[in-house]
């Protein structure tokens, strides 16, 4: 895996932006829905289906909780998810960081990196699911 810091290239857009964009409005529907009563929230149709929580519940009530400034509890309510979008709301940042200098971050991973990121991702959203079962998030 190389990390390069590259010159920008004219007309092209960044990546970090579109995903920028997609927090923002990720961001902006938390808060809407942060101002609703807790009945209007739709539930988890794998929880009420099965009794289980899907690999992604707690997503809400985490991104709720660290809008609110409680990370520790946005971390215990679905770790996999809040780490996630830390590593998101970091490339963003240091996306737009290196925009105002006129550089991009750019990553190269061989074909063999790709197949172990993609392994050690999906490991870690496992047992993350895991993690909630025991919870019982």
């Amino acid at each position: 895996m190389r990390v390069r810091l590259a010159h920008h290239q004219k007309g092209t857009p960044p990546s970090w932006l579109f995903v920028g964009v997609g927090l923002v409005s990720v961001l902006i529907v938390a808060k809407v829905g942060s101002l609703l009563p807790v009945r209007l929230l739709p539930p988890c149709g794998f929880h009420v289906v099965t009794g289980h929580p899907c690999p992604t519940c707690g997503c809400t009530r985490a991104i709720l909780s660290a809008m609110g400034g409680h990370l520790v509890l946005a971390f215990q309510t679905n770790p996999f998810f809040i780490t996630f979008m830390g590593l998101v709301c970091f490339w963003v940042l240091a996306g737009a960081l290196f925009a105002t200098m006129g550089r991009e971050v750019t990553v190269e991973v061989s074909a063999r990196e790709k197949v172990w990121l993609w392994a050690v991702a999906g490991a870690a959203f496992l047992a993350n699911w895991g993690y909630l079962w025991m919870a019982g998030i």
